[in-house]
């Protein structure tokens, strides 16, 4: 019987790999879908789209003092994702007493939400977090 398939490098070091291209492809997706939930809020003040935020490990309960209205990506906020790696757990939030009316169609700019509609394309960003990995 002849040889089937033969491994190039070590198993370790392709784990290694592997599990690094695994932490950037799911910080890739994170920075996807937060942005976005950013760009699909709607926007009267800025407020609401001004009070998405990232905590790792826990959800973070703050009403942030920030507002947003160009739909401007802040680094503040994606820099978090730099430091977060392994099996940390990766929360996109945002806390505002209104932010479920607005999910739930209460704004004519958004009547089918931000979220919804940005998890209803999650296979297409998944996909680019892959190719952007490679």
């Amino acid at each position: 019987m002849g040889v089937i398939g033969e491994w190039s490098l070590p198993i370790d070091e392709w784990a290694k790999k592997t599990e690094q291209n695994v932490d950037k492809a799911r910080n890739r997706l994170a920075f996807y879908i937060y942005s976005s939930v950013v760009k699909k809020t709607p926007v009267d003040t800025g407020r609401a789209r001004g009070n998405w935020h990232i905590s790792k490990d826990a959800p973070d309960p703050r009403v942030i003092d920030r507002t947003n209205k160009e739909g401007s990506i802040t680094g503040e906020e994606t820099d978090k994702l730099k430091n977060i790696n392994g099996d940390e757990t990766i929360y996109i939030q945002n806390n505002l007493p209104y932010i479920n009316a607005l999910e739930n169609g209460s704004s004519q700019q958004a009547p089918s939400g931000m979220v919804r509609l940005t998890m209803a394309n999650v296979e297409h960003y998944l996909n680019d977090a892959i190719k952007d990995t490679k």
